[in-house]
């Protein structure tokens, strides 16, 4: 038996001859440890990778479903990287110091042939269950280096029970996606996020709650969102406790329009699809927000859209002119637009 043990030991028999004599306990100091990753990325080499594809590649080897956690260290990585594996978390050093990034828009070709598409240019997509990412940036550099405002999301999400938390997601056009494919097919969280974009740069169908999150609108005249919400889900996307800003950011728009240095009005979204669901509650509207508030997109059935506002502040939150096929919630309707309530679903899922 080496000393270390029998000074444990030794050390124990005190505790208990004290607690004996006294009626007191007296317990050694617990330490606790740094969490444990499974890989670490760094791109100065001290991690077990230089980048996040190759420590996604060999953990999504690995044939179990047992939660696996990447750790990045700060560095920019310029990587296009899909999630396939369930389980997978991804734990940036510090958001504003780790970055993964890509240069991708709608329309440019693919290095095999084909262009790419709205749906798979983005530098991370999500293709599979209970995904996390947590203390990084992520970003699509198009707008930033090209001076072109198109289609170039950053993130695309189509799996189950993501969550993204204390996050920052960049990019022009279309820059986060959060997708279904059917009803109720995908629930997504966001806490802590910055979000900054110019044309429906929040879009898709999925269900998902922005909790505490700030959204930053680049271009005058642009909106904040463009849902396509499938017909018979029960909640889209759903802002509580929310900043909107709008305010120019010159390494994005300089290029573009150098005019966009603070736009003079915003929208809060646009019908994307008939069915389409923005609920925007207790949110601060702390940018120049039109007074119509929402824009038509194309031929839709805005008498089937539910664009819903609620206990909103800020400049942006006089709805004296809304268009008549938005709504103005009642406390107790509010009342229902709580995290439990949108993102439990069948299975109860908790965060």
């Amino acid at each position: 038996m080496v000393k270390s043990q029998l000074k444990k030991i030794c050390f124990t028999v005190v505790c208990t001859f004290i607690l004996g004599v006294f009626g007191v306990v007296i317990l050694p100091k617990q330490v606790v440890s740094a969490a444990t990753y499974d890989i670490t990325v760094a791109k100065d080499g001290s991690g077990n990778y230089k980048t996040i594809t190759e420590a996604y590649n060999y953990l999504a080897k690995i044939n179990d479903a047992k939660r696996k956690t990447i750790h990045v260290k700060k560095g920019v990585y310029k990587e296009k990287i899909t999630i396939s594996k369930p389980y997978i978390s991804i734990i940036g050093e510090n958001k504003n110091n780790t970055k993964l990034t890509y240069n991708v828009a709608n329309g440019d070709p693919k290095p095999g042939g084909g262009k790419y598409g709205s749906a798979d240019c983005a530098a991370l997509t999500v293709g599979e269950n209970d995904f996390i990412a947590q203390n990084i940036s992520f970003e699509n550099s198009h707008l930033k280096d090209t001076g072109k405002d198109v289609q170039a999301s950053c993130v695309y999400t189509y799996g189950d029970r993501i969550s993204f938390n204390n996050c920052n997601f960049y990019s022009g056009q279309d820059t986060l996606c959060a997708y279904t494919y059917g009803v109720d097919k995908s629930r997504v969280y966001f806490k802590d996020c910055f979000i900054q974009g110019s044309v429906d740069f929040i879009w898709g169908g999925a269900t998902a709650l922005f909790d505490n999150c700030t959204l930053n609108e680049l271009r005058d005249g642009g909106m904040y969102t463009a849902a396509n919400t499938p017909q018979g889900q029960k909640y889209g996307y759903v802002f509580l406790n929310c900043t909107l800003t709008a305010n120019g950011d010159v390494n994005y728009t300089s290029r573009t329009n150098p005019r966009w240095k603070t736009p003079s009005t915003v929208y809060l979204g646009r019908t994307y699809g008939d069915y389409c669901h923005v609920s925007y509650i207790n949110c601060k509207l702390n940018a120049p927000v039109n007074p119509a508030g929402w824009l038509k997109m194309n031929n839709n059935n805005n008498n089937t859209a539910l664009l819903e506002e609620y206990g909103c502040t800020g400049i942006g939150a006089n709805r004296s002119k809304r268009v008549p096929w938005s709504k103005a919630l009642n406390s107790s309707q509010a009342s229902r637009y709580t995290k439990a309530n949108v993102l439990s679903g069948k299975d109860g899922w908790r965060l």
